[in-house]
């Protein structure tokens, strides 16, 4: 009775040492596979309709450049009839276009019967960030900077959790999912 134990032991280990062989080859030909088969790209994110989306998706059509902006400096110019505000801007981003990270733009805000409590005034604006949306058509290059005059433009609270717009919401989901809109490279001419 001895001897068939002795037996029985053998013939399992022989069997776990073939098993153990054919374990690791297969895992080394699953590794090999993985590392040489072709990356798989990321599916793109679900894209939800919000209410502005189509807003959203109308005035990226409408302008030549999209990006974000760091105001630093406002002015008021009163008038009787139509007060003028004038903004200053450093571009920090660019969604669309080819403006250059960097760029100065100046653009102004025109007020209807405006009060007449306060003067001209020129005053530091503490870094109110903003995407802004305007056109080759409407603004001026002069001296690396951009002028834009009149209402030619258009801008909102780039920061999601500043602003209760649905716009921003709908933009900030245009910028994952739009291939318009996707960051360019942060260089300064």
């Amino acid at each position: 009775m001895s001897n068939s134990n002795h037996l029985f032991t053998i013939s399992t280990n022989l069997d776990t040492r073939q098993y153990m062989k054919t374990l690791i080859t297969l895992i080394s030909l699953t590794s090999l596979f993985l590392l040489n088969a072709p990356a798989q790209e990321k599916p793109p994110e679900p894209k939800i309709e919000l209410p502005q989306t189509e807003n959203v998706q109308e005035r990226i059509s409408q302008y030549d450049y999209i990006v974000d902006i760091c105001i630093y400096e406002q002015e008021w110019i009163p008038d009787e009839h139509k007060g003028t505000l004038i903004q200053r801007a450093v571009i920090t981003a660019v969604h669309k276009g080819d403006v250059p990270i960097g760029t100065k733009l100046q653009y102004e805000h025109y007020i209807e019967e405006p009060p007449n409590f306060f003067g001209h005034f020129r005053s530091v604006v503490e870094g109110e960030l903003k995407v802004f949306f305007f056109s080759r058509e409407d603004s001026t290059l002069k001296d690396g900077k951009y002028t834009i005059d009149g209402d030619a433009h258009f801008g909102f609270t780039r920061l999601p959790n500043q602003s209760d717009s649905d716009f921003t919401e709908a933009f900030h989901q245009e910028l994952k999912t739009n291939p318009a809109l996707q960051p360019k490279p942060a260089t300064k001419e």
